[in-house]
C-alpha cells in the first residue's frame, strides 16, 4: 500500500497555523509557536495542540527566523511520519498474528 501525501479537500479537519513569536529578553532569538486546530463546518475552531520551537537569529530578521521555524516544524512532522509508519507496520503485523481474519484460526 502506497501512501499519497498530496493534500486533498476534506482529508483531515486538523490544520496547522502560525500562533505567534515570543522574543527572548535581551536576545535576538525567539520562540515560534504553531497551533493545530480542528475546523468543522459551522463550528468554532478548536485548539488541539501547540508546538513551540526555539529559533536563533542569524542576522536575517524575522523573515529568516520564520523560515527556520517552519523548517523545524517540517522536520518534526517528517520524524513523526517516519515513526508512525514504523509503528503502524508493527501493529498491523501484531494484529494479523493475534487476530486472524478467520476466528477459528485463533
Amino acid at each position: 500500500m502506497s501512501d499519497d501525501l498530496t493534500p486533498k479537500e476534506g482529508l483531515c479537519d486538523i490544520f496547522v497555523e502560525f500562533a505567534g513569536m515570543e522574543a527572548h529578553s535581551n536576545s535576538p532569538h525567539g520562540d515560534f509557536s504553531f497551533r493545530f486546530v480542528q475546523k468543522r463546518d459551522g463550528q468554532p475552531d478548536r485548539l488541539v495542540a501547540t508546538l513551540t520551537f526555539p529559533v536563533r537569529d542569524s542576522h536575517d530578521g524575522f523573515p529568516g527566523m520564520m523560515g527556520r521555524a517552519y523548517d523545524q516544524l517540517i522536520q518534526v512532522m517528517r520524524q513523526g511520519l517516519f515513526h508512525a509508519g514504523r509503528m503502524r507496520t508493527f501493529y498491523r503485523s501484531e494484529a494479523s498474528q493475534r487476530y486472524p481474519k478467520y476466528p477459528h484460526q485463533r
